[in-house]
């Protein structure tokens, strides 16, 4: 019957715990804010019932009213005049001054309403703080953010040291700039808001040089992307930046966003749509899609609720659940029922994935995309697997392409990630038209290493000299990386037009790029991250075995 917490803006500073009722006058303060077109203002959940227009709560038939006075401490409790309330402190985490509401940062005679939701950013290049709240009502909307510029690198509460901004974003029907974000880039403060109704989530681009200055600044821009489809919450959030090296000239800012296929396509859960999108996004580029390989281990619910939900989506009782749990449970996962071992024992897997990336390729290509899927099985050690499942993939795009009508172009390769498969190389290339050695998996089987577990003692193996380099970092030329050389000799001594490459972390590492440049692999894989140092590393390496050094 007691509400114990309530996580709100930084203005609503309510008692906890406190009665239900209070958290009537909060919803009727939020829709009086928003101009709810619930005209009825009964709010309906579980047993409980909120009428708003009584400032009743109903519950098991029990009414609680809230008289007046109670309404009027309240309200000011929630909308305290001045928005968000401030603090400032040294690092050493001892307050410097009192807390002190936002609002009273504004110069003299400014009208200022704020109702929290605020922001704190650290505007590195400029050795500024930027602070930011959105408003309460004005003459149309709740549509106002105000921000406040430091004037130094140590401002105090003290109005003087600040620059003050008002902005009306005039949101459209009765949405609000809701959950604004701001990020800081050469160019411009960004801010990006959830406006409720039909909009196009939006992003503010501020003046911040003029803003740094204390000017006024020049009128903002407001950019929108397209609203998805299946989903209310529709802000962005704008990328930061970092550190005090501005990016190159023009650079453009970032502006993430999450996108989900059960929510964003029409409620479908169609495996096929991952690789639609992916196919349109690289344009005839090469694409590898590596079938399931995580330990069937990873899968298992884990808490009570996790098997209750399985047990209620397989119509199957708790008791069955917990059966099946420990008959798949594994001691070794990693060694255990993983990679193409599940392709074996469930075909059923391996199929629904291989229709899926074979009915897109025949959608992208029906509309004149050009598209060659490279599909990697992984985890080969004996050529028999890989022969069975490539027989599988090739029975499902026959089937793909006689339904659709269109021819399609693939590839079906392995991974090289045991060492019985690098030194059997010769026969798996015989059916595979490719390669990726996969060098973390190979580290671990050869070293008998956990990488997750290897940092407990491969700190002081490096220290004493045992090993000279992680393995898991730069690849070991003389262990790991003879069985990726004999690979790749055997490989291509079975197939001459074998397409080689490194699938791991040792991609994106100089040294270990050199070494798959002298093993003659084609290409590297690695972290998105580790990309620029990759591309520059294979340069290195291209002009080094042009020069003959």
């Amino acid at each position: 019957d007691r509400i114990v917490g309530l996580e709100m803006g930084a203005d609503d500073y309510l008692p906890k715990p406190f009665e239900p009722k209070e958290l009537v006058l909060r919803i009727q303060n939020i829709l009086n804010k928003t101009k709810s077109r619930n005209k009825k203002r009964i709010i309906e959940f579980d047993n409980i019932k909120i009428d708003l227009n009584k400032l009743l709560i109903i519950k098991n038939k029990k009414e609680f009213k809230i008289n007046n006075t109670e309404k009027i401490i309240l309200e000011k409790m929630i909308n305290a005049p001045g928005g968000t309330l401030v603090s400032i402190f040294n690092k050493d985490s001892t307050a410097t001054f009192a807390p002190f509401n936002l609002s009273t940062l504004a110069p003299g005679g400014s009208t200022v309403d704020g109702q929290g939701d605020p922001i704190v950013v650290y505007d590195e290049l400029a050795d500024r703080w930027v602070l930011m709240e959105f408003s309460g009502p004005s003459t149309t909307e709740m549509d106002e953010i105000y921000v406040y510029v430091s004037q130094t690198a140590t401002p105090t509460n003290n109005a003087a040291d600040w620059f003050f901004f008002e902005f009306i974003f005039q949101v459209t029907g009765t949405g609000i700039p809701d959950y604004p974000k701001l990020s800081v880039w050469p160019d411009g403060y960004y801010i990006t808001t959830n406006e409720a109704g039909t909009s196009d989530p939006p992003t503010y681009v501020l003046d911040r040089t003029n803003m740094l200055l204390g000017l006024a600044p020049r009128p903002f821009q407001r950019m929108t992307r397209p609203r998805l489809d299946g989903f209310v919450f529709q802000a962005l959030t704008p990328v930061d930046l970092d550190g005090t090296t501005e990016p190159p000239t023009g650079n453009p800012a970032y502006m993430l966003r999450h996108r989900d296929d059960e929510a964003h396509n029409g409620g479908s859960n169609d495996p096929a749509q991952d690789f639609i999108e992916l196919f349109n996004i690289m344009n005839g580029l090469p694409i590898t899609i590596r079938l399931l390989d995580p330990p069937l281990n990873e899968f298992l619910p884990l808490t009570q609720e996790d098997m209750t939900e399985v047990a209620e989506a397989a119509s199957m009782t708790m008791e069955e659940v917990r059966i099946r749990k420990v008959e798949l449970n594994e001691s070794n996962p990693m060694l255990g029922h993983r990679g193409c071992r599940l392709g074996i024992t469930y075909p059923e897997i391996y199929e629904m994935q291989a229709r899926a990336i074979f009915e897109a390729a025949a959608e992208v290509t029906k509309a004149g995309i050009p598209v060659a899927p490279e599909v990697m099985i992984p985890l080969v050690s004996v050529p028999a697997e890989f022969d069975i499942l490539k027989q599988l993939i090739d029975r499902v795009a026959g089937e793909v392409m006689h339904a659709t009508g269109q021819e399609l172009s693939y590839m079906t390769g392995t991974m090289i990630e045991l060492p019985r498969a690098a030194l059997l190389a010769g026969e798996i290339a015989e059916a595979a038209e490719f390669f990726s050695f996969g060098t973390n998996d190979l580290t671990q089987t050869t070293y008998g290493f956990s990488r997750d577990d290897a940092g407990t003692f491969l700190e002081p193996y490096h220290k004493i000299g045992i090993l000279p380099e992680d393995p898991f970092i730069t690849i070991d030329r003389h262990g790991v990386g003879e069985l990726v050389r004999i690979g790749a000799e055997r490989g291509r001594a079975g197939r001459p037009d074998l397409k080689m490459g490194s699938c791991g972390e040792h991609g994106g590492d100089p040294a270990s790029v050199f070494f798959c440049q002298e093993v003659g692999l084609d290409y590297v894989s690695c972290s998105p991250y580790r990309v620029p140092i990759a591309r520059l590393a294979a340069a290195q390496a291209a002009l080094r075995k042009k020069q003959g050094s």
